[in-house]
């Protein structure tokens, strides 16, 4: 497999301890890492149920390869591969805008073309179709000990991870900030929340729009 055929979509992030301000108010004798494992916690739990955070890879597949690790470069968790398209030889990928609308002319893939393996993080494509372009979409998660978070989370999300983040702490038993019946109704109303957020995705109803230079390569 050779690494530099597939090209990455960059993406800004944000301190964690930028998601915590408002939580630092409702729960000021919370200690400083505490809170940063909510707030991560939070992000990753809303990450992966509502694919909120999502990447592009652009695959310049090989004749007789047929495997391709994909595996983020910012140190993203791939959850997932949400679409897969065969791109025709002219169209250029530099031109690719994030409104997760796949180019004019564009051929979507169906399991006997390209498929991924979670537990190897692998996309294979058919040995007939290599020496094709493709370009994947996927579904990606911040760590649990994360120290950034994708900025997408603080730009369209910041309101959910909170909410998330606070319905945690308040469900850790045995201190004083605890309350575990607000904690659990926080915690209904957060994951409500995260399956509306994944039907707003899932048609692509995603807010603003952001260029894509694929400006990073594995």
């Amino acid at each position: 497999m050779n690494a530099e055929t597939i090209l990455y979509d960059p993406y800004r992030s944000r301190p964690v301890s930028d998601f915590c301000e408002e939580l630092r108010f409702e729960f000021p004798k919370l200690p400083e890492p505490m809170l940063h494992f909510y707030v991560a916690k939070a992000a990753r739990e809303a990450a992966v149920r509502g694919n909120l955070v999502r990447r592009r890879a652009f695959i310049q597949s090989l004749p007789g390869e047929e495997e391709y690790l994909l595996e983020s470069p910012d140190g993203l968790d791939v959850t997932g591969i949400l679409r897969i398209a065969e791109l025709p030889r002219c169209s250029c990928p530099m031109d690719v805008r994030r409104t997760f609308t796949f180019p004019e002319g564009c051929r979507f893939c169906g399991r006997r073309t390209a498929w991924y393996e979670t537990h190897d993080r692998t996309l294979h494509i058919d040995r007939t179709c290599c020496g094709s372009d493709f370009l994947v979409e996927l579904a990606a998660a911040p760590a649990r000990d994360a120290c950034e978070l994708p900025a997408v989370l603080y730009d369209d999300w910041l309101e959910l991870i909170v909410l998330g983040a606070r319905a945690g702490v308040l469900l850790v038993p045995g201190r004083d900030w605890t309350s575990l019946p607000v904690g659990r109704a926080y915690m209904q109303e957060f994951l409500g929340r995260v399956r509306d957020a994944a039907v707003d995705t899932a048609v692509h109803r995603m807010k603003g729009g952001a260029r894509m230079d694929f400006g990073r390569v594995m």
